[in-house]
């Protein structure tokens, strides 16, 4: 874009080329990190997310405001025909569609331009892939094995459950005051940006669990063919968007930056606790139950078990030494009590669990909205 405006609380802050926008706000000494992207660094600067506390952030807004009234004074629109009157103009708004495509263009654009967040990503998560691969590394199929693999399948689980949820717990909350703001002003409607920034999102959410499991695939020898293969990254990229969908939940029902957090570690954990692996599943007390019917990592969990150890039709044991506790793949799943459902039914619960986050997510945000006016 050529131009670009900048407002904090309805007030200008900045208008004008974009590309002198780094040099105005270098000449008030807000310099703009070389790596950093400037639209994140302006909106870091302009919005204050709390401003009974920061009392640092609001003298700072002020200040861009009154700089920016003394430097520039707008010049009065012209009409381009000196009898052309006002009501002459007609006012005309996107519709919901049209508001869905400039939206998500618009989370595309940031994003791309965002390069050193984009390979910070890709570089985490290859680094955690290969870390994993190297622990589990090429696990021989006995005994011994059921444990490893098990082990492994269990923490790729919570891997990505614990590294797709975080991010948002942050992002969301410190975008949010721009996005009510606009709302507020009658830009777009609610659903719209909750739609487009779902939609936009999910090319990064297949992307990163393939980066993070093709490694650790092959380095921890799973093998038996590339339907396995399939079929566990299909689980691994919904138990991602499903985390991220729990980010959403939280982040807009909290809606602050230091707590959404705390929330949602304190929803994960209970996850984890009762994911199939800490606890059998056969033994979780009555009262807890409802937590596994809601748990990601725990149908996650069982999926991935699931497509792997039906596939294994003898587990080597040398009787005379050690204790026999599994011969087939079948009596692993059995003592882990994973066998009340098929992977491919784990895997439509992920989905509806996943909508039914985002959804919860949605209809928390709105109704806050409304008791705020």
């Amino acid at each position: 874009f050529d131009q670009l405006y900048l407002l904090s609380d309805g007030s200008p802050v900045y208008q004008g080329k974009a590309l002198e926008s780094v040099d105005y706000f270098a000449s008030l000494g807000y310099a703009c990190p070389a790596l950093m992207n400037p639209t994140d660094y302006f909106m870091k600067q302009l919005v204050v997310m709390d401003k009974a506390t920061d009392a640092d952030g609001v003298a700072r807004v002020e200040k861009l405001k009154k700089e920016w009234v003394q430097h520039q004074t707008l010049p009065q629109i012209k009409s381009p025909e000196g009898n052309t009157k006002l009501a002459d103009y007609q006012d005309s708004r996107l519709n919901f569609i049209g508001q869905i495509g400039v939206l998500a263009h618009r989370n595309v654009v940031r994003f791309v331009r965002d390069r050193l967040g984009f390979r910070a990503a890709i570089f985490q998560t290859l680094f955690i892939s290969l870390i994993v691969g190297l622990i589990y590394l090429q696990l021989d199929l006995d005994q011994k094995g059921i444990q490893n693999f098990t082990g492994g399948f269990f923490f790729l689980i919570v891997n990505q459950t614990f590294g797709s949820a975080n991010p948002v717990f942050i992002s969301v909350p410190m975008e949010l005051p721009i996005i009510i703001r606009e709302y507020r002003a009658g830009l777009y409607h609610l659903f719209s940006w909750y739609l487009s920034k779902n939609v936009s999102e999910i090319p990064m959410q297949i992307l990163l669990p393939i980066v993070f499991f093709v490694p650790a695939y092959f380095l921890i020898g799973i093998g038996h063919g590339f339907d396995v293969y399939i079929y566990q990254q299909i689980i691994m990229i919904l138990v991602n968007s499903c985390a991220v969908g729990l980010g959403y939940m939280v982040s807009c029902l909290v809606r602050r930056i230091d707590i959404a957090p705390i929330i949602g570690m304190i929803i994960i954990l209970p996850f984890l606790l009762f994911g199939g692996l800490l606890i059998n599943s056969d033994d979780c007390p009555k009262y807890f139950v409802w937590i596994q019917y809601i748990s990601p990592i725990k149908y996650g969990f069982e999926a991935i078990m699931k497509i792997f150890w039906e596939q294994v039709p003898k587990i080597a044991c040398e009787e005379a030494i050690e204790n026999c506790t599994a011969l087939t793949g079948i009596d692993v799943l059995k003592n882990y009590s994973l066998q009340s459902r098929s992977a491919l039914g784990d895997g439509l619960i992920l989905l509806a669990i996943n909508i039914g986050f985002r959804t919860i997510g949605f209809i928390g945000l709105w109704l806050n909205l409304r008791k705020e006016g």
